[in-house]
This record gives C-alpha cells, sequence and structure tokens, in this order.
C-alpha cells in the first residue's frame, strides 16, 4: 500500500470513529494549539451580534457570536490545562445565557445524569476497568480486528443521548441555552483534538490521525469514566468496606484497601483503590462499585 494510501485510509478511518465525538454544532477547524493569555471576564452583559437572537425571540442563536469566556486555559508551555468536570458540567459556568434559576435547575439535571452514569459504569465496571487501565493507548489505526474489539468493548459506556438533548428534555435548558452550553464545550474538546494532533507531529510520528481517534474516542466516554472515577474515589473513603459484598477477598485487595483508607488525598485513594480492583476477579468490581454508590445515599 502507498504512503498516500495508507493516508486516505487512516483520516477516513478517524472520521468515521471518532465524528460523533465533536457534537452538533462544528467548532473553528483545527489547527496547533498556541499559548493564549489568561481571559479576563469583560465587564459589560454579553452582547449580541447583528441578526443572531437571544433566547425568548423566535428563531435561534449563533453560539459563535456571543461574548463568552472559554474553557480552555493554557499553562505556561502553552499545553492545554484539563477540565476537573465533564465539559458540558463546566460549560454551566461560562454559558451567559444562565441565569441562576436556570443554574439550578442545570445542575439538579446534572447530578440526575451523573447517577445514571454510575449505574452504567457498574453495569459494565469490567469495561471501564479496562479503559481506565489504558486499552485505548494500545490502539493501532492499522489494526482493523484492534479497532472493532475497542469500538465493541466501550460501546456500552456510551452515553446514550447527547448531553444538550437531555437538558432539554429534563426541562432544565431552554434550546438556545442547551446550544450555547454545547458549543462551549465542543469547542473545548475540539482544542483536545488539535493537541492530540500537535504533540504527534512533534513526536515524528507517521499518522497523527491515530492520535487523535484516541482522544475522539475517549471523549465519548468523559461521562461515563468521569463516573466511574467519582465512585472509585468514594470507595477509597470507605477503606475496608469497600469490600463489604466480595466474597473472601484476596490479602492484597484487603491491604490495598486498608491504604486507600489511609490515603490523605483524593488522588492517592484512586490509585490505591485501582490497586484493590486489580488484586478482584473483574466479575467482583460492580460489587465494590455499588457499596461506593450507597455510600454517597447514606451521607
Amino acid at each position: 500500500m502507498s504512503c498516500a494510501m495508507r493516508r486516505v485510509m487512516v483520516c477516513g478511518l478517524a472520521m468515521s470513529l471518532g465524528g460523533a465525538a465533536l457534537g452538533q454544532v462544528a467548532p473553528p477547524p483545527p489547527g496547533p494549539p498556541a499559548p493564549r493569555p489568561v481571559y479576563e471576564r469583560p465587564a459589560e452583559a454579553p452582547r449580541v451580534a447583528p441578526g443572531s437572537r437571544m433566547p425568548g425571540q423566535q428563531g435561534g442563536i449563533n453560539p459563535r457570536e456571543i461574548e463568552h469566556e472559554p474553557l480552555e486555559r493554557y499553562d505556561a508551555d502553552g499545553r492545554l490545562i484539563p477540565l476537573t468536570k465533564v465539559s458540558d458540567v463546566a460549560a454551566f459556568d461560562n454559558n451567559p445565557l444562565l441565569d441562576a434559576a436556570s443554574r439550578r435547575r442545570a445542575e439538579a439535571a446534572a447530578a440526575a445524569r451523573q447517577r445514571e452514569m454510575e449505574l452504567i459504569a457498574i453495569a459494565h465496571s469490567d469495561a471501564a476497568f479496562e479503559v481506565d487501565n489504558g486499552i485505548m493507548d494500545e490502539l493501532s489505526i492499522l489494526d482493523r480486528d484492534r479497532i472493532e474489539m475497542i469500538r465493541t468493548l466501550i460501546q456500552p459506556l456510551t452515553t446514550p443521548s447527547p448531553y444538550g438533548a437531555y437538558m432539554i428534555e429534563a426541562g432544565a435548558l431552554s434550546p438556545q441555552q442547551a446550544a450555547m452550553n454545547d458549543y462551549i464545550a465542543q469547542v473545548y474538546r475540539t482544542r483536545q483534538l488539535e493537541q492530540a494532533r500537535a504533540d504527534s507531529l512533534a513526536a515524528g510520528e507517521e499518522m497523527p490521525a491515530e492520535a487523535i481517534l484516541r482522544v475522539a474516542l475517549k471523549q465519548q466516554l468523559e461521562e461515563t469514566m468521569f463516573a466511574y472515577r467519582h465512585l472509585l474515589r468514594l470507595a477509597g473513603g470507605l477503606g475496608e468496606e469497600m469490600l463489604a459484598e466480595v466474597e473472601n477477598p484476596p490479602t492484597g485487595a484487603v491491604e490495598a484497601a486498608k491504604a486507600a483508607g489511609a490515603a490523605g488525598d483524593s488522588e492517592a485513594r484512586l490509585e490505591a483503590v485501582r490497586r484493590v480492583l486489580r488484586e478482584l476477579p473483574l466479575d467482583q468490581h460492580a460489587a465494590v462499585l455499588s457499596v461506593a454508590q450507597r455510600s454517597q445515599a447514606d451521607n
């Protein structure tokens, strides 16, 4: 196969497998990331360009023409700073169309949706474990069998409906508010793809589309994997109690559970619980996650 034909096939695969992660409103075209100044929120109210419409008027809006603070922030080296929330939830903070009442409704709906994602993570804890332990990094874009295996594995972890559509259906956001929120989150996700491409090129890799595909597939699992790791942290806070529904847990799992309970911070607890799960058969992971989920209802 010629190099030109290979590049065509690689790009086609990346677009077909990763395109769903880009959402409904097309953000700006990709390009390599560059250092950007810290954004300062404008003192005046968000402006709407001529010809666009605000909620309450007939018709839609053009999110690109409404001033807002972007989600993306860059460190001193010009690298995108990761978010600590699901991108769609983080976008609430920067959505100029949300008032206090709609913000409260959106946050309540987001909490309900996360509980749904937690149930998905528990039901498919084996797949979530594989993703959390880096199976995406083993993806080779020229190995079609491997790609199909990974796609089959992660399919149950993909979110059942787009975030904006869920918010509208729940009565939390208007279509205009949801469109603005989607756009803010989608632009951030596009910046992630840009950085993956730039990193791949900087590393001298022949096919940056492979790095882009890995990130795009991870984006499709963003909500479920956030919920999964949330449950792991909750389990860590329980210490040995996380193993309450595991019959005859191995010594290694018990010791790791004790370490998790004694850990001084969230990330240390997360790593300790990962050690617990590596000591357990995959079919016992759901028991640990279920105990963790019920613990938050008890508090």
